[in-house]
């Protein structure tokens, strides 16, 4: 979105992976059938498989709020909706911005287009819960992130609820909240969470959790052949060793549990190249050793807290 890298350049090459003996096909995925262990494409071709991997990622949850479907308001979810943002701001040059929902994705762009709007854009964020990143961080932690945001320029309104966006002519003109404020807008981005794309698993018959395909500590569904892996998927919180859908959109530091993008990847290996279960992996991710992000202690004000360095690699 701006404009530091071109889209090409943020997905894997295709030669790269044919490099690497893996055939590349751009298709749909129409049907899975678990028990002929085929799945069929949208263009009637057939593929058989011994073993088969599921990342059918997520979509952006859009709320059914009353104007949501006028012009200048968008998502963020992939690679076309950023184009879709940077092709609106270059068109309208959008001077109020809204942002709906405090997430993980909300704040990293709208710190992104106030810094780019040179304090010439007015940023708004508008939370339903009393804090910034609600789903990451507790309340001390949060207030320090607001009071960053702020510094920026930025304002949060916390506690309040959209009641329905308002426009003229087909274009969002200004956001009502349920509070009766009224905030003047001609770019509103819809943040509010993120639905798992679950429906080819559940078609196939396999066994579904409260957020997303159920699997176990080496990426298998119910059925021995097929696994499963990504947004699709319902994770296990490595603190509580409960069942949680992602909280943001960077798994490595949700909720407090390391969560790094090639975790699920590694040990879903495990099953596909016939690893013996409960063998260990030789190449388990460890945070980086040279220079690791400093992290506060947890419990200590803010204001005075000491920073420590965590481990320099994990188990």
């Amino acid at each position: 979105m701006a404009g530091l890298a071109a889209p090409e350049s943020i997905v894997v090459p295709d030669k790269m992976l044919a490099g690497s003996g893996i055939n590349v096909m751009v298709d749909e995925v129409t049907q899975v059938d678990a028990a002929q262990r085929c799945v069929q494409l949208s263009d009637g071709r057939a593929l058989d498989y011994d073993k088969l991997f599921l990342g059918m990622g997520a979509q952006s949850v859009i709320p059914p709020i009353e104007g949501i479907e006028l012009n200048g308001v968008l998502a963020l979810r992939g690679l076309d909706d950023a184009e879709k943002i940077r092709a609106y701001i270059a068109e309208k040059d959008p001077r109020h911005l809204l942002f709906v929902g405090a997430g993980f994705i909300s704040l990293e762009v709208a710190t992104l287009l106030a810094s780019s709007g040179n304090g010439q854009r007015p940023v708004t964020i508008v939370e339903l819960m009393d804090r910034p990143l609600p789903l990451m961080l507790d309340g001390e932690m949060a207030a320090s992130v607001g009071e960053y945001l702020e510094e920026k320029g930025l304002t949060v309104l916390t506690g309040e609820k959209v009641s329905r966006i308002v426009g003229s002519g087909g274009q969002v003109t200004r956001v009502e909240l349920a509070s009766g404020k009224s905030i003047e807008a001609d770019m509103v981005f819809v943040n509010v969470g993120v639905r798992p794309n679950t429906e080819l698993a559940e078609s196939a018959g396999l066994e579904m959790g409260r957020f997303g395909i159920k699997v176990n500590s080496y990426q298998e569904t119910s059925d021995p052949h097929i696994l499963a892996g990504g947004d699709c998927v319902e994770k296990i919180n490595f603190v509580t060793s409960k069942p949680e859908g992602d909280a943001c959109g960077d798994r490595r530091s949700c909720r407090g549990a390391w969560r790094p993008n090639a975790w699920p990847a590694t040990i879903s290996s495990f099953p596909v190249c016939s690893t013996p279960a409960g063998a260990r992996c030789s190449t388990w991710w460890s945070p980086p050793r040279a220079s690791p992000k400093p992290t506060p202690r947890p419990r200590e004000s803010r204001r005075s807290a000491r920073w420590w360095t965590p481990a320099a690699s994990m188990p």
